[in-house]
């Protein structure tokens, strides 16, 4: 480990970057085709635009009985979401 941190400035480079997060449980909400996210990203005006956004969501599906049972992917309510995100 010291031989490595020692010779670091030969492979590794350091620059400060902004990064954008945002989390967001919707709670099993089914977004229409139609939903507008732009709110959430709209928020770089006057500022220096980060390097990398990191969009994150959580339950994608209802929480109910058979969700919180079975640990299978709801790939439509993923595809749905990721239309809207992208």
């Amino acid at each position: 480990d010291a031989a490595v941190k020692k010779r670091e400035k030969e492979f590794a480079t350091y620059d400060d970057i902004k990064i954008y997060l945002a989390t967001w449980n919707v709670g099993g909400f089914e977004p229409p085709s139609h939903y507008d996210l732009s709110g959430l990203f709209n928020k770089f005006e006057g500022q220096e635009t980060p390097e990398i956004v990191v969009f994150a969501i959580q339950e994608l599906v209802t929480m109910n009985a058979k969700n919180l049972v079975t640990s299978s992917t709801n790939e439509a309510a993923v595809q749905r979401w990721a239309d809207v995100i992208l």
